[in-house]
């Protein structure tokens, strides 16, 4: 059964591209951020000033892993295909695919740890957003 994909649309502008009108690599790890701070807020119900400043939680990232299929150019549209792959008891498993014109622009691996702010530890995923993030999980 495959879980609900979190779906976001992002314009390319002069502000992302090198001076060959390309897209600036880094510019890609600001879009997934932006990916799962939209997540939090738009889906599972908590906005990252909520869940950073009022429950003390934070969620780095673990590792991440980028393959970049084609070039994006400035006024590119690219639609942003987020997926859960895997939702364990204090981390967390996304998959990312920007498209653009039905083209794989970037697809990454991302794996991120729920963590306390204070002491920079690992905890679980508090149960109300755990079951909020279930919806998306991916089960194929």
């Amino acid at each position: 059964m495959s879980g609900q994909v979190f779906l976001r649309r992002v314009t390319v502008r002069y502000e992302h591209c090198d001076a060959a009108g390309i897209i600036f690599y880094p510019n890609y790890f600001f879009f997934i951020n932006q990916a799962v701070e939209d997540w939090f807020k738009l889906e599972l119900g908590c906005d990252w000033l909520t869940y950073h400043l009022d429950r003390r939680l934070g969620i780095p990232t673990a590792h991440l892993e980028v393959d970049f299929s084609a070039p994006s150019y400035m006024n590119d549209v690219l639609d942003w295909e987020m997926r859960l792959t895997h939702l364990g008891t204090k981390s967390i498993t996304l998959e990312h695919r920007a498209l653009c014109r039905d083209e794989e622009r970037i697809r990454a691996n991302h794996r991120l740890v729920t963590a306390s702010l204070d002491g920079i530890k690992p905890v679980p995923i508090p149960d109300d957003i755990r079951e909020q993030m279930a919806r998306f999980l991916d089960s194929d």
